[in-house]
């Protein structure tokens, strides 16, 4: 039995994609794993176009002090919670991409995804 996909609910009607985000609040890693057809994970990255940048944060040219989803510029980059996503397409590439968030877009984050906390640092 083919995985639902997490963003329409049903079944696919191909393979489905997997999708890793983690965003870390204050020393804590949240994290959720999910499942996307084609179509859903395309609408997805779409919609954080603008938000989210390729490759690791580390890669960064300089140390972001603004929120990359609404602009707000924090006192300091140890306000921004930091944010990755990992996406694996049809042949298994791996494709990276990181963020910083506010505390507020953070909470939006959280819930959009589900990230929780789990044992042990694992999914």
């Amino acid at each position: 039995m083919p995985f639902p996909c997490d963003g329409h609910g049903s079944g696919p009607s191909g393979p489905v994609r997997g999708f890793y985000a983690a965003l870390v609040d204050d020393g804590t890693r949240l994290s959720a794993y999910k499942r996307y057809c084609p179509n859903c994970l395309m609408v997805l990255m779409k919609d954080h176009r603008s938000d989210w940048q390729p490759g690791y944060a580390i890669d960064a040219p300089e140390q972001s002090t603004a929120c990359t989803s609404c602009g707000t510029v924090a006192d300091k980059a140890a306000d921004l919670r930091p944010f990755y996503v990992t996406t694996w397409t049809v042949r298994n590439q791996r494709l990276d991409y990181f963020a910083h968030y506010c505390a507020d877009c953070a909470q939006v984050v959280i819930g959009l995804f589900g990230l929780k906390e789990h044992a042990n640092g694992r999914i």
